[in-house]
Formats: structure tokens, C-alpha cells, sequence
């Protein structure tokens, strides 16, 4: 079989033209690579220090593509390796041209329908190996059940060690590790939490190469690598230890006030009030809260939207059990006795990589009884000068993101909404009491009423000549029939908005 042998210098160039992508410090970036599958027969060049791999895909001996599996010491979770010489394969990746001289590149996502490697996938929040039953990443990563892990895992030690950077800037991402020894592989995967972050010391991240010495909490058990959580790089501080919580997270005490903050960004917290634990509902006893922030393509059914930041929050009992689980699988939520308290932090470079702008955010959470995402739209507000939306809600879901639209901004003049809307009821599924809200583009006679599952009418909302505006209403199961006082029981209800010419109706569920 005759070899394709890539001249040295062409090799070279090629690395060069793969680190020198304009995008996030030249890395390749997956999702502006065209999706492919291709199938032909592998060619390896074994002349070099580490093998290359090729793929011909006519049968003439001759390399069509560059096949990228990575840097030559990564292996996928899964049982996958890397094809033999002249092996027929089929290989699913990410495609790009590079320049006019040198072979189109793949970067292999699948090889013969196994997994190999996932391109978004945010190694700095799987710190735990939380093993569920339902894949949460963009790309069919067979580590599963999203990032919550509970409480019992490993502990931290604090170490300084010192080493050769080595940046793998196939992901998405960079991936940073740690060469202790000298042999050009990693002993140690360096987290620094999201692209994003940056520390108020001006602290950088390494370059590939740089001689490093970190501090940082080490985690070990139940990883392919061993990880440290990095508080300083060179003496410059990284992470603030002191809003660092062992567990990655924090214990809610019965019935007593408790602030949860996530682990990669200070200015994201769940706050939780005094009688978080009443209603017929909730266990009694304590619960072990945690909040991440994921990155947007690893959230479950994202759907194309336009999503800049992602949030996932659990809540387990003394047990492991996962509050927030969904039929054993995440997407689930919570409802608690009052109102919590939600904070979730953007930065500038989120909304510059996705080209929004703060007057375009709106909150998104999974609704697992429709198994779809709904809009927050009720008391939603913006704080442009610390970078957050902040919002209450009695019930609290597994997985909220921040996406274009709008919201209310804190400082912001009400403004005629363009077009009619009923939105959709949060919390839903509720008990004992759900919001409604809607917009009207011009003044008229307005209705909002409820009716049960055989069409009965059950409660006049609204029945009044309205202003063009936003609104938002109230329901409970206090409000009943016409003219009654008793509760309503547990089912689907539906809510019908009619004003002039315009009318929708939308479904809620009762869940006592």
C-alpha cells in the first residue's frame, strides 16, 4: 500500500495553521466546523516521534484528510481506540480545510459508532463522576447525569507542584494539564474553571510549554486524571479560597437561612430563607445544595438556541438521592415551602462570543412535565453593573440558561411590548400557586380565565379594558370555582388570554 508521508516542514505548517485560528487565543473551534461522516481506509505514518493518521476515501492509496484523534496520550472514557494501518472505517467529526496546501482536517468525534471524543465537553465541572442515566452533553458523552455529584466524594489537599504546561486546543476549549516529569504527558489536568474567568489578580492562563507552579485543591479517586482545582499559578492568586466550598457546595440546615454559591462563578448563588422546608412536599432534614455552570452545547435538548450561559443545580438528602432527578435521570426539579432566591452571573466575553447584548437576555429553565424550555418573564431583573439576572421562584429547576429575548432591566424605562404573548405559567407543574404572565402591543378588552380538563370555566383572571403593556397575574388553588371556596385538585388545567382579535390558551398542571 503506498504511504502518504507529509514532508516535515508541511507538518509543521500544518500545526502552525491549526494554533493560529483567529477564535479565543487560536484554538480550533468545533461548531464552526462542518459536521461530516466520512468512510475509507486509514493510512499511518509511523516516521515521526508520535503516529499520524490519515484517511483515503477513494481507494487509490493516497490521503484524503488528516484524521486529528487528539494529542497522541488521549483516550476516550469509553473502551474506543485508534485505528490500524489500512483498518475500514467509518468516522463522524468536525471538518476544516486549513489552508490551500494542505489536507482538509477532520477532528474525530466517533470512530465506527463509538464515542471518541466529545468537542464542548467542560472537564473543569466534572469533578465529582456523578454516574445517572441520561447523556446531558452536547455530543453523546458517555459520562452521564449531569455534573451534580453530591457530597460524599473525595477530599481536597491543598499541593504546590511544578511542571510543564501541555494545552490540548482540540476541545472547544483548551483542556490544561500538568507534565511533572519530564515525558511530554499529563500527570495532572489543570482546572481553571470556564474560558471566561478571569481573576482580578491579572493572573493568566499558561501557554503550551510555559514551567508552571500551581496551588491548588487536589482531587484524585475515581478519575482518569487526577485534578487540581487551581487557587494560584506563579505566586498570582486564581481562585478566592475563601468562597470555596469543600463539596463543591453547601448544606441547607432545617428550616434556616443557607446561600449556595457556584463553584466556577462567585456571582451565581441560590439563597434559601427560612421555611425552605414546609409543605406537605418536602422531606424534613437537611439537604446538600449545588450549583454549576455548564457550558451551553452540554445543555440537554439545547435546540439551536442562541443560549450564552448555562446553569445546573441539584439538591441531595443525607442519602446521595438527587432531588432534582427526573424519573432517574436529570431535568427534574424542586419545590420548596417559600420563594428562593436566584442569582446567575454572566460576563462581557459570553455575550461577545454568542454577539448579544444585555438588552436581549431572557431566562430559559427545562420544564420536565412538557419536556421543553419555558421563559421566565415574571420579576426578572438585570443588573448591568455586576453582570447578573436575578429572579424567585418556589419551585426550581435542574437546568436554567440565559438566551437572547428580554427582560426587565433594573434601570430600564417600560417599554410597549411589539407583539401579543401568553407565555407560559411558572412554576409548572405548581402547588399551591403558579404566575401567568402576558403582552398586549395596543390597549383593549382583555380576559384570562381558567378552565378544567371537560372545558368548565374555574376562575376569571382577568376581565377589564387593559393599556398596551406586561403583564402578570396569580393563580392558586384557593381561587376554585365562581362563587366556592374549595381547593382544586390535582390535573391539567388550561388558561385562554382574549383581547381584541387575539386569542391563546396554554396548558398548566396541578401537582399536589
Amino acid at each position: 500500500m503506498k504511504r502518504f508521508i507529509l514532508p516535515f516542514f508541511l507538518l509543521a505548517l500544518f500545526i502552525a495553521t491549526m494554533q493560529a485560528q483567529p477564535h479565543f487565543g487560536g484554538h480550533l473551534v468545533p461548531n464552526k466546523l462542518d459536521s461530516v461522516t466520512v468512510s475509507g481506509s486509514v493510512i499511518i505514518d509511523t516516521s515521526y516521534q508520535h503516529d499520524i493518521y490519515y484517511l483515503d476515501i477513494n481507494g487509490d492509496a493516497s490521503a484524503d484528510y488528516f484524521l486529528n484523534f487528539g494529542p497522541f496520550w488521549y483516550q476516550p472514557d469509553s473502551t474506543t481506540t485508534r485505528p490500524q494501518n489500512g483498518e475500514q472505517v467509518t468516522i463522524i467529526g468536525g471538518k476544516f480545510e486549513g489552508s490551500a496546501s494542505l489536507l482538509p482536517v477532520i477532528v474525530v468525534y466517533e470512530i465506527n459508532g463509538q464515542f471518541w471524543r466529545d468537542p464542548y465537553f467542560a472537564d473543569w465541572n466534572d469533578a465529582g463522576r456523578h454516574d445517572g442515566n441520561d447523556s446531558c452533553r452536547g455530543y453523546n458523552h458517555p459520562y452521564k447525569g449531569g455534573y451534580g455529584f453530591g457530597w460524599n466524594h473525595d477530599s481536597l489537599t491543598v499541593t504546590t507542584i511544578a511542571g510543564t504546561a501541555i494545552v490540548d486546543t482540540t476541545f472547544f476549549m483548551s483542556h490544561y494539564y500538568l507534565d511533572t516529569d519530564s515525558d511530554g504527558e499529563p500527570n495532572y489536568y489543570l482546572n481553571f474553571g470556564p474560558f471566561w474567568y478571569k481573576p482580578e489578580s491579572g493572573a493568566e492562563r499558561p501557554e503550551d510549554g510555559d514551567s508552571i507552579t500551581v496551588t491548588g485543591g487536589l482531587l484524585g479517586a475515581n478519575r482518569k486524571i487526577s485534578m487540581i482545582i487551581v487557587y494560584e499559578i506563579n505566586g498570582q492568586v486564581w481562585r478566592d479560597t475563601s468562597s470555596f466550598h469543600f463539596g463543591f457546595g453547601g448544606w441547607l440546615s432545617n428550616g434556616g437561612n443557607s446561600r449556595i454559591r457556584c463553584f466556577t462563578n462567585p456571582n451565581s448563588f441560590i439563597e434559601i430563607h427560612q421555611g425552605w422546608n414546609v409543605g406537605s412536599h418536602m422531606m424534613l432534614g437537611n439537604i446538600y445544595g449545588q450549583m454549576f455552570e455548564s457550558y451551553p452545547e452540554n445543555m440537554p435538548n439545547r435546540s439551536g438556541q442562541n443560549i450564552f450561559a448555562a446553569y445546573e443545580i441539584n439538591m441531595f438528602n443525607q442519602s446521595g438521592m438527587n432531588f432534582m432527578w427526573n424519573g432517574g435521570r436529570n431535568g427534574g426539579y424542586m419545590q420548596f415551602g417559600n420563594n428562593i432566591d436566584l442569582t446567575l452571573g454572566y460576563t462581557q466575553e459570553q455575550l461577545d462570543f454568542y454577539g448579544l447584548t444585555e438588552n436581549e437576555i431572557k431566562v430559559k429553565y427545562w420544564d420536565s412535565s412538557l419536556q421543553s424550555w419555558a421563559t421566565l418573564n415574571n420579576n426578572v431583573t438585570v443588573d448591568k453593573t455586576n453582570n447578573t439576572v436575578s429572579f424567585s421562584s418556589n419551585s426550581v429547576s435542574n437546568f436554567y440558561v440565559l438566551s437572547d429575548g428580554s427582560v426587565t432591566d433594573v434601570n430600564a424605562a417600560t417599554e410597549i411590548p411589539a407583539d401579543f404573548t401568553l407565555n407560559q405559567n411558572y412554576p409548572n407543574p405548581f402547588n399551591p400557586s403558579t404566575t401567568i404572565s402576558y403582552t398586549l402591543p395596543v390597549s383593549g378588552y382583555t380576559t384570562l380565565k381558567v378552565y378544567d380538563i371537560l372545558g368548565r370555566e374555574i376562575a376569571t383572571l382577568v376581565n377589564e379594558l387593559k393599556q398596551a403593556g406586561n403583564y402578570s397575574v396569580e393563580f392558586g388553588t384557593q381561587l376554585a370555582r365562581q362563587g366556592g371556596s374549595s381547593e382544586l385538585p390535582s390535573g391539567i388545567y388550561f388558561y385562554k388570554l382574549e383581547s381584541g382579535n387575539y386569542t391563546s390558551t396554554r396548558k398548566m398542571i396541578l401537582m399536589k
